[in-house]
């Protein structure tokens, strides 16, 4: 019998914490292959049991377990969730919807990415090795419920036949399964080595799946004014606090292009309070806390939230000149008669035109405004179409138009998360 031990020392404590942790850790990390596998056909049974299977037979064979070699044990006995710790219980998941589920762990020092749920997956970029998943990878990530059924209720009776009936000339001998066969069962699952220093390697799991996401649609996005390599530019090297939970799901669904737009419009609208907020931040001296810190302070006391129009081209003024261009000429070429420029091409005319170098300033102050108005007030009514069913509000755009729209906020995002989040 283990007393806990009640102790003032700090050497007593040190030793009692230690010993808990190891036997939790014994507990929860059983790396056997009896004890994965029971787990995974546990599971099994059950969904058979939910769906009449089983019931009123002799049961279900108590000993099975796919066949693996050493190479494949190993990879079970090792696989951890961080690069320092065997740790089995741990592993971060990450779903986007039911499309698609990643992890991470970690082998011989060595990190690699795992993704189930899609039916192919080729991440030929500089970055991955396509590694051929094994049984011990297989049964560790199934036995955990990370790879799924493909369809429980059409496979259930195929699984039972063929897996897990009960034969009384073999009740006690283990059955020994293919792992093919097992696998067919379940949800492609696909394991890529990630090469240190890739760029890659650091990626937090919501920055992997949109990687992930982007890459299944490779040719959609990069025909459509780049935005794959945009889209792959803000994964990589976009500010830290940038937020990615809900933007994987809109970069799948291509038919739907306003959802990435509203995505992408979600980043800014985020950032809207903040030039406020370092503002008062500076008036009033606060040291404590960072700009996020305090606007969560202020609208949960206050209620106040920056108006959305305002916000908007408070953070286009933050943005360099050229961009500003950039995203003009971008709307102009795509938008048509939809994007109501005349004011500043107009405003642009009189600069060009002007002979005296005195009013220069004011007419180039003049065109910027105005410029930056117009950018506004096109994504602001957009965005308004899509969120409130207003048909004066209603753009018609094409998918066209919809993602140069989406260019056009990639181009504004990350420069003014450098310049407001820090």
């Amino acid at each position: 019998m283990c007393e806990h031990i009640q102790a003032c020392s700090l050497i007593a404590s040190v030793l009692n914490t230690e010993h808990f942790k190891k036997m939790q850790k014994d507990s929860d990390n059983d790396r056997s292959m009896i004890k994965r596998n029971k787990i995974l056909f546990d599971r099994l049974k059950y969904f058979s049991s939910e769906n009449g299977y089983g019931q009123y037979s002799d049961g279900y064979h108590e000993k099975i377990c796919i066949i693996t070699d050493e190479e494949s044990k190993r990879w079970l006995k090792t696989a951890s969730s961080e690069s320092d710790l065997d740790a089995i219980n741990s592993f971060e998941v990450y779903s986007v919807g039911n499309f698609f589920s990643i992890s991470y762990f970690y082998f011989c020092g060595d990190k690699y990415l795992i993704v189930s749920g899609l039916n192919s997956l080729n991440l030929d970029r500089d970055g991955f090795e396509f590694i051929e998943i094994n049984s011990g990878i297989f049964t560790l990530f199934s036995s955990i419920d990370f790879i799924r059924l493909n369809d429980v209720k059409n496979d259930i009776g195929k699984i039972y036949d063929l897996f897990l009936y009960f034969k009384e000339e073999e009740k006690n001998d283990v059955r020994y399964l293919d792992f093919d066969d097992v696998k067919d069962f379940f949800k492609p699952t696909f394991v890529f080595k990630i090469y240190e220093d890739s760029g890659y390697d650091d990626l937090d799991l919501m920055r992997m799946s949109s990687y992930i996401s982007a890459s299944q649609s490779f040719d959609y996005y990069s025909d459509n004014f780049l935005l794959f390599d945009s889209i792959i530019d803000l994964i990589k090297m976009g500010d830290k606090s940038l937020n990615f939970s809900f933007i994987s799901k809109a970069i799948l669904i291509k038919d739907e292009p306003y959802l990435l737009f509203m995505e992408l419009y979600r980043m800014l609208e985020r950032v809207y309070a903040l030039p406020t907020v370092k503002t008062l931040k500076n008036e009033l001296s606060i040291e404590m806390g960072n700009s996020w810190e305090i606007l969560k302070l202020i609208e949960k006391n206050t209620g106040w939230r920056k108006k959305e129009s305002e916000g908007l081209y408070s953070i286009l003024s933050l943005l360099d000149e050229q961009i500003l261009i950039d995203i003009f000429d971008l709307l102009s070429h795509c938008h048509g008669s939809y994007f109501k420029k005349d004011a500043v091409d107009n405003r642009r005319k009189l600069l060009n035109n002007q002979s005296d170098q005195s009013n220069n300033e004011q007419l180039h102050s003049d065109w910027l405004n105005c410029l930056m108005e117009a950018l506004r007030d096109y994504i602001y009514t957009t965005r308004n179409s899509y969120v409130h069913y207003r048909e004066v509000l209603e753009p018609h755009l094409e998918r066209e138009q919809v993602l140069s729209l989406c260019k056009a906020l990639l181009l504004i995002i990350n420069p003014i998360y450098i310049k407001v989040s820090g």
